[in-house]
């Protein structure tokens, strides 16, 4: 549920994320099959993080990508293998309030652990010595 109360729910058979209004009605729905950003295998898990990024956990594609609450790409992370930031089979992803990111996998009963590190404004002001 995103901070207005607006429920996204994976819809893994049908490769999409739907939208709920806070009185249950269906708003829209974005995503379709397909490996490039913004489209989805199977997407399984979903969170937000404290910025009102959404996170969708993909079990097919072996990733999550980061969206907009809109469903605009932002950032893909991770591939198929057993190796630190791969996956097999992932089955569910959470952010905490410090944008640590946990992602469980079903294969190897493994959960990774990531850090969202928003990107600093560039200092403009200019050094003297």
């Amino acid at each position: 549920m995103d901070s207005k109360g607006f429920l996204f729910v994976t819809d893994t058979w049908n490769n999409r994320i739907q939208v709920f209004d806070p009185d249950g009605n269906f708003v829209r729905a974005f995503g379709e099959q397909g490996v490039a950003p913004g489209m989805f295998i199977r997407p399984k898990g979903i969170a937000f993080d404290p910025e009102g990024h959404l996170y969708v956990a993909d079990a097919e594609f072996n990733n999550f990508q980061i969206l907009t609450a809109e469903g605009q790409p932002l950032l893909a992370v991770g591939g198929f293998g057993v190796d630190p930031g791969q996956f097999v089979l992932i089955a569910g992803i959470a952010v905490d309030k410090n944008n640590r990111i946990y992602v469980t996998q079903q294969w190897r009963s493994r959960v990774q652990i990531f850090e969202y590190l928003p990107e600093k404004p560039a200092d403009t002001q200019a050094k003297r010595d």
